[in-house]
Parts: structure tokens; sequence; C-alpha cells
């Protein structure tokens, strides 16, 4: 697969397609593989967040309830958007293994502050509707989605 081939290359991946394509279930299926690996030989994840991002408040509201979870000092949901930028910086520095789902970027530029910086023990997934290059780079491999036969 290609998302498969795309993250052994160290890249975040950006599943695009028009709506109805299967986005939101491919992503959660590799989600779901990558949490299953715990269970296996291999390594899986310690921290999962699913974000609806169609609005960046979503995405605010979701991590300051991670690091709520997580007890992160800071990371009070009283306020929001600071709680938020813990769990971003949190992800930067943990050692923790860590997924990332960005699920349904309409705006990808009122989402730029808020994609977590991949690194060595994490990454973003993000699906959206959205073909332009601003989604692409960064690190990010765009995977463009067809119909399925």
């Amino acid at each position: 697969m290609k998302a498969e081939a795309a993250r052994s290359g160290g890249s975040e991946i950006v599943l695009s397609g028009a709506g109805g394509m299967g986005k939101s279930q491919l992503a959660a299926s590799l989600a779901r593989d990558l949490r299953d690996q715990e269970r296996s030989d291999r390594a899986g994840l310690d921290v999962l967040v699913w974000a609806k991002a169609t609005e960046p408040d979503q995405v605010i509201t979701v991590y300051a309830e991670a690091a709520e979870r997580l007890q992160l000092p800071g990371g009070s949901s009283s306020d929001s958007p600071a709680a938020a930028r813990v769990f971003l910086k949190w992800l930067e520095t943990t050692g923790r293994r860590w997924l990332v789902v960005l699920d349904d970027i309409t705006d990808p530029e009122a989402i730029e502050p808020w994609w977590p910086d991949g690194c060595g023990n994490g990454w973003a997934l993000a699906t959206t509707r959205r073909d332009d290059a601003r989604l692409s780079g960064q690190g990010r491999a765009l995977i463009r989605l067809g119909l399925y036969t």
C-alpha cells in the first residue's frame, strides 16, 4: 500500500480524495494496525488521538482533552488553546509512541498551527478532500485516492 511505503520513508501522510472515497476508513484501519502492533512483536502506540479537523476549534478541543487525560502540567481544559499547545509541545518531546489523526481538513492554513511536528516517536495522518500543494512537503506525502475498483 502507498501509505505504508510513504510512512516507511519517514513521511507523514495526507490522504486526499473526493467525499465517500473511504479516506477516514483507511485512516482508521491504519490507526488500528498501529495500535494492534503492540500485541505483536513490533512496537505499537502509547497515544492515539483522533480529531475532526473541519474547524480548528475541533482540533483544539481534542488536544486539550488529550492534555488533560495525560495529566500534562498546564493541560487544564479550562483554557483549551493553552492546553492544546501544551499537548503539541509534549508530542515533540515525549519518548512515548503516538499517532494524531486529523480527519477531514477543509482549511489547511487554519489547521497548520495545530499540525504536530512528526518526530522519531510519532507522526500525523490526515484526511482531506483538498488536493493542493499546501498539504504536501514539510515531510508530508500527499496520497491521492481514486475510486475503489
